[in-house]
């Protein structure tokens, strides 16, 4: 699912996706923020507890080699796994807002398309 929240947060127009603009990867970078008069070098997970042991070290180096890094979970759901003093995190509404798109309006969209998937895989279940 991480690629669908790279989509969305691509909508906003103070976020790029370097993989989609530019059709290149950033090793550990998800998305780049254009905050206020910084630029955030972010990985973007769905949940809080995403990383296992060694994603968490990894993830560490790998944002680590650049100014202004950013841990971003999709929803604030659960405990954090991935912990760093010199690396911020964000998660959920304040994430959304932080790039200007409507948590609400995010949340709705997204718990119609879960219960949508929801619905399709309990009628192949059944067939």
């Amino acid at each position: 699912m991480g690629i669908l929240w790279e989509q969305i947060a691509d909508i906003s127009p103070y976020v790029i996706v370097p993989e989609f603009e530019f059709e290149i990867k950033i090793k550990g970078i998800d998305i780049i923020i254009l905050a206020e008069e910084t630029v955030q070098f972010a990985q973007l997970k769905t949940l809080k507890g995403t990383l296992t042991g060694s994603q968490n070290n990894r993830a560490k180096k790998e944002l680590s080699i650049h100014d202004n890094p950013l841990f971003v979970s999709a929803f604030d759901l659960g405990d954090w796994t991935f912990n760093n003093p010199k690396i911020n995190r964000i998660a959920g509404k304040n994430f959304w807002n932080n790039i200007y798109i409507n948590y609400d309006i995010f949340e709705a969209h997204v718990r119609t398309l879960l219960q949508t998937i929801d619905k399709a895989f309990a009628e192949l279940a059944t067939k």
